[in-house]
């Protein structure tokens, strides 16, 4: 394979076309004048510095699966016309400022902390993000093949990032999530009845992956988008203490923004937690204004799972607000009294309203299911003790059983 090396500080390309297969430049700064750069498949363009797309053309083709690939050791400033078919990696910022025809290429942004930005939103084909550090948008970004966030934090900031490709898969990872400030989402196009993965999170604070699912009840176009936000729902303006009186608390940690863009599908709409770090609840909680509070979604239900539990409502489809959370109801205990005992009685199991509390008392053998023997109790009266929740969201009942 020939090779080409230039060993200047700025490599100024002026010829009107250049056609290589395989081309090295140790050079700071490639700055291309009104070249049309085509690499051909199985080509390897290497620059040992930043790529400036001034005034001309850079195709970086494909075939039949044989790549050509710009390796691109900073940043890739286009401002002018790139694209193609072929591999685009990228260890610096990507800076797009004019026409990016991505075709049916990747983007590997394989370095540290990098900005995916410019004056001009980019449509990528496939997006990967690799190497280390934050992924972080400055603009609005497109995506309509696969956006591969491996275990990386892609940050939206104030920006959407938008998945037009309708394929339920058409975002992987192993541990990555995609992040957002208050006025940024994750926005996906939806024609299946699929069960739409939103992989949302966010580092600022304490590190929490929460993701939603929604699975439209029909294969009609629809677009979503979500966020988590990261905060008390109190400082961006939906008071987590403005609660309707069949609520006990709702979640002071984060919250979701969900809404239907585009399409008038009902969907499953399902948000997961961590029980273990975020506590118990018993459902979601939407926002309504005028009142301004949080209410109830009175059909959602909560599924324990491992990793992660999941809220979840069927058939919603009411997206006149953003705002969504978890909630807690303030239990209300009741106890059966089982009536009085002889010593040689058989034991019982009392019952109780609202299930999951703990039993205690003279004769209780297991404070979960509330296995009461009389052959343990006192002689005369004992007193039966049901607790339920914790904190101010929690309950109790009392009885005597002679």
């Amino acid at each position: 394979m020939n090779r080409k090396i230039a060993f200047f500080k700025i490599f100024v390309l002026l010829l009107l076309a250049y056609v290589f297969s395989s081309l090295e430049l140790k050079a700071q700064l490639v700055y291309n004048n009104g070249l049309g750069i085509y690499a051909k498949e199985g080509a390897m363009f290497y620059v040992d510095g930043t790529v400036q797309n001034q005034d001309g053309i850079i195709n970086i083709s494909e075939n039949a699966g044989n790549n050509a690939e710009l390796i691109i050791k900073n940043d890739f400033i286009n401002n002018a016309n790139a694209g193609g078919d072929g591999y685009y990696r990228v260890y610096g910022d990507w800076i797009n400022n004019n026409t990016f025809n991505s075709g049916s290429g990747t983007v590997f942004l394989q370095g540290d902390n990098q900005l995916i930005s410019g004056a001009v939103s980019t449509y990528f084909n496939n997006l990967s993000l690799d190497g280390t550090g934050l992924k972080t948008q400055t603009i609005n970004q497109y995506c309509s093949g696969i956006l591969d966030l491996k275990h990386l934090e892609l940050q939206n900031e104030t920006f959407t990032f938008f998945m037009t490709n309708t394929s339920a898969n058409a975002i992987t990872r192993t541990t990555g999530f995609v992040s957002a400030l208050n006025g940024g989402f994750l926005s996906r196009k939806t024609n299946s009845n699929s069960a739409y993965l939103f992989p949302v999170g966010s580092s600022q604070g304490s590190l929490r992956y929460r993701p939603v699912e929604i699975k439209p009840t029909n294969s009609t176009s629809n677009t979503y988008l979500v966020r988590m936000a990261n905060l008390l729902s109190s400082i961006e303006g939906y008071d987590n203490s403005a609660i309707s009186s069949d609520i006990c608390e709702v979640e002071p940690d984060f919250y979701h923004q969900i809404n239907r863009t585009e399409g008038s599908a009902a969907v499953k709409l399902s948000v997961f937690y961590n029980e273990t770090e975020d506590g118990v609840w018993d459902g979601l909680a939407d926002w309504h204004t005028s009142p301004d509070s949080w209410e109830i979604i009175s059909e959602s239900q909560i599924l324990t799972a491992t990793p992660l539990n999941e809220a979840f409502v069927n058939n919603w489809n009411d997206f006149s607000e953003l705002p969504y959370i978890l909630y807690r109801v303030l239990p209300d205990v009741s106890i059966t009294h089982p009536g009085d005992f002889c010593e040689n009685d058989s034991e019982i199991t009392l019952i109780a309203t609202s299930s999951g509390g703990t039993w205690s008392g003279n004769g209780i053998t297991n404070p979960s299911t509330g296995e009461f023997n009389p052959s343990q109790a006192n002689i005369g009266d004992n007193i039966i003790s049901y607790n339920i929740g914790s904190g101010t969201c929690s309950d109790s009942d009392q009885i005597t059983i002679t």
